[in-house]
C-alpha cells in the first residue's frame, strides 16, 4: 500500500516538473519576443483584446500539459 501511494507521489512531482518546465519556456520564449519587438519593460495592458486572448491560450496550453 505504501508503494502505491509513493508511486502516486513520484506520478504528481513529475507532472508538476513538467507543468513547471513549460511555464519556464513559455516565459523565456515571452522575454525574447519582447526583446525582439522592443516591448520589454513596458506596462502590459490587460484590458486589451490581443492580451486577453493570448492569456487564454496559455491557459488552454496549460491545461492541455496538466491533463
Amino acid at each position: 500500500m505504501n508503494s502505491n501511494r509513493l508511486a502516486s507521489t513520484v506520478a504528481s512531482l513529475n507532472k508538476v516538473r513538467s507543468i513547471k518546465s513549460v511555464d519556464a519556456s513559455l516565459g523565456i520564449k515571452a522575454k525574447e519576443s519582447a526583446r525582439q519587438t522592443g516591448n520589454a519593460g513596458k506596462r502590459i495592458d490587460a484590458h486589451s483584446p490581443d492580451f486577453k486572448q493570448k492569456m487564454k491560450s496559455f491557459h488552454f496550453a496549460n491545461l492541455l500539459v496538466s491533463a
